[in-house]
């Protein structure tokens, strides 16, 4: 079922600080026409056999993600987000380790994205939706070196591209601070 979706009655809707969802299908779906603030959360694990394995955007929505971790969700279309009809904007956020599917799938609207590192998606990072945001505005396609993915520990190492101190002004991109030392870095896959 659906982790997320605004009261319809509501003319905004928040979720965060930092809220952890390890499944679901799909663990945020936003169907209100009002503005919609997702921010400082963790998606994780999620999975759809359609589209957006972490956040579904189905109607004309203007939504604001910020701040948040979305990490080994999956779906054929859209493993982190799909936008739908959805007005998106993307701020200081990582999609990483999608295991099916790209990071984005876009449908008549291309995202607005600032600040973001998506990496080590399956279907590929900065796909046809967003390809010309990498490397502007901040945006990277960099391991984000999680001190430990895999554990439920999204924390970053201290020499992250998403912490502080190393994200090219950005600040934090990512829900998690630095929280450990130095990570190995696996290789880059070329095309991704």
């Amino acid at each position: 079922g659906t982790g997320y979706r605004t009261p319809a009655a509501s003319r905004t809707g928040t979720i965060g600080s930092p809220s952890r969802t390890r499944t679901g299908d799909p663990a945020v779906n936003s169907t209100a026409p009002q503005l919609t603030r997702i921010a400082d959360c963790t998606l994780v694990g999620n999975s759809a056999g359609g589209s957006a394995g972490g956040l579904f955007l189905d109607r004309q929505v203007t939504v604001i993600v910020t701040g948040c971790t979305f990490y080994g969700n999956a779906a054929p279309r859209g493993a982190g987000i799909d936008l739908g009809l959805a007005h998106l904007t993307i701020q200081n956020t990582v999609i990483a380790g999608s295991p099916q599917g790209a990071a984005l799938n876009c449908g008549e609207m291309a995202p607005a994205i600032a600040c973001s590192d998506f990496h080590g998606n399956a279907g590929g990072d900065w796909t046809w939706c967003a390809w010309w945001e990498l490397g502007v505005h901040g945006n990277i396609a960099a391991d984000p070196l999680f001190c430990d993915a895999p554990a439920g520990d999204f924390t970053l190492a201290d020499t992250s591209p998403g912490a502080p101190a190393h994200s090219g002004g950005c600040g934090l991109i990512g829900a998690w601070p630095a929280g450990c030392g130095a990570t190995a870095v696996a290789p880059a896959t070329p095309g991704r």
